[in-house]
């Protein structure tokens, strides 16, 4: 029967130094040759890979979107449609060549004398994977005559492609620069330099098309996308980049009317609003329930209100992750810190500001949206009461008292909407921001003058 790996199996597999002293000459890098060992070195290329792919999973969906490059016999804005696809042809090409030296690099190390380590041969295969999935978005741009030149997307390749700059170094350091090993990779590494080169004419070519275009539509002002809000990828949503082309509208002195800015998203309009609460209030015919406006906007909206609650609460646990590394840094600092941990609290305190501040804004902002969604549909349900009721009623109410309903009435409902989350929130943070008190600075212990039993 066999047995588990042990330590020295990974150690091994890994080609950690055991004997050494720090965390990062153990773990990170090879302090006699100055390299990576090969489980770091495949962690990075793992790390920066997997946003590749997931960039042109993301792409593949935008495709149908991209521009089209303009017939052979045109001549669109000054652009050749034949520089274009040359372009877009380079492109696949160095793809594809950079797919068949890593194969040839895994033949090479299982089955010649120039050897590599496992995790190396993994690293080599998931590139060749990642890489292969990518070669399809210029297949398919190439067959449907299609520009694809996303931003987003070029620079995630200039990340991911700059790793074998690196892989490069590795193997120079590992073997000299004449053994096959490097050769391959520094092969490599030229044809995706070339690569920048061509990006660099494709930009240019943009740029010379798009300021060719602004030319002829100077005196026109810029057009900005109906559905630029919810028909934006999720990147677009996350990051509030589709907010981009306003702001640059505004910055040409553009924004001088109310219809030069955004139309409302079709989930705000007063017509999609009206129906969704109409649909979702109960009736005496239909559901032997009297009217209430309490469920009726639940049941509309209640899904979509409530499940931002777990954004609030993942804004919050970010927003106490900063103090709580801070702790570990600064007792790291005072304790020494011979393994290098300071660097991962600082990096992740980075990283947790970061992401408190995401979500709050995203939170903050679809929270609002679900506010004026609720605003629209009462100011909807209350108007067209006033207009059910007989004249004879209705003149029991004073113009004051209508203009209450139809303004103070419905904003303290939609207060309650913007402040629901922060009712339970706030006790939530100022018991963490209590217990936190008392573990550093025992705020308990003097104001209180107990000892807590250790």
């Amino acid at each position: 029967m066999e047995t588990m790996p042990n330590k020295e199996d990974w150690y091994e597999f890994c080609g950690f130094n055991e004997s050494a002293s720090t965390f990062s000459t153990k773990f990170i890098y090879n302090e006699r040759n100055l390299t990576l060992t090969p489980c770091a070195e495949f962690g990075i290329i793992f790390a920066e890979h997997t946003f590749l792919l997931f960039a042109t999973v993301l792409h593949f969906f935008q495709l149908k979107s991209s521009e089209r490059i303009p017939p052979t016999s045109s001549y669109d804005f000054g652009v050749s449609p034949k520089l274009i696809r040359s372009v877009l042809a380079y492109k696949l090409f160095v793809v594809l060549l950079t797919c068949i030296l890593l194969f040839l690099s895994i033949i090479l190390g299982i089955f010649s004398t120039y050897e590599l380590k496992l995790p190396l041969l993994i690293e080599y295969g998931l590139a060749i994977v990642i890489w292969f999935v990518y070669s399809f978005i210029w297949i398919i741009s190439l067959k449907n005559d299609l520009w694809t030149r996303p931003t987003c997307l070029s620079i995630i390749y200039c990340i991911s492609s700059k790793c074998f700059l690196m892989i490069a170094a590795q193997r120079w350091l590992l073997y000299g620069p004449g053994d096959p090993r490097t050769v391959i990779i520094l092969v490599i590494v030229g044809f995706h330099l070339g690569n920048y080169l061509v990006n660099i004419v494709e930009w240019q070519i943009s740029k010379r098309r798009n300021s060719n275009w602004q030319r002829l539509q100077e005196d026109e002002s810029m057009g900005l996308n109906p559905d630029a809000d919810e028909g934006a990828n999720i990147l677009s949503r996350l990051f509030f980049c589709w907010v981009n082309p306003l702001i640059k509208k505004g910055y040409n002195g553009q924004l001088k009317q109310v219809h030069d800015l955004f139309n409302l998203p079709p989930s705000l309009r007063v017509l999609h609003t009206e129906r969704r609460f109409i649909e979702s209030a109960p009736n005496r015919f239909t559901d032997d329930e009297d009217f209430s406006l309490m469920r009726a906007l639940i049941r509309a909206f209640g899904l979509q209100y409530f499940s931002l609650g777990l954004l609030r609460l993942l804004g919050d646990a970010f927003t106490f992750a900063g103090p709580i590394l801070l702790h570990l840094l600064v007792t790291c600092l005072q304790d020494g810190d011979p393994d290098g941990y300071g660097y991962l609290y600082a990096s992740l305190m980075l990283v947790s500001t970061f992401l408190s501040a995401f979500t709050d804004f995203n939170f903050n902002f679809y929270v609002n949206k679900v506010s004026l969604r609720i605003r629209s549909a009462t100011i909807s349900a209350l108007y067209d009461k006033l207009l059910q009721i007989p004249l004879g009623r209705l003149s029991k109410f004073s113009s004051g008292q209508v203009i209450n309903f139809m303004s103070t009435d419905v904003d303290r409902i939609v207060n309650v909407c913007n402040s629901f989350h922060a009712f339970w929130s706030l006790p939530i943070k100022t018991i963490v921001a209590l217990y936190l008190l008392y573990r550093e600075v025992c705020v308990f212990e003097t104001a209180i003058g107990f000892r807590p039993v250790t």
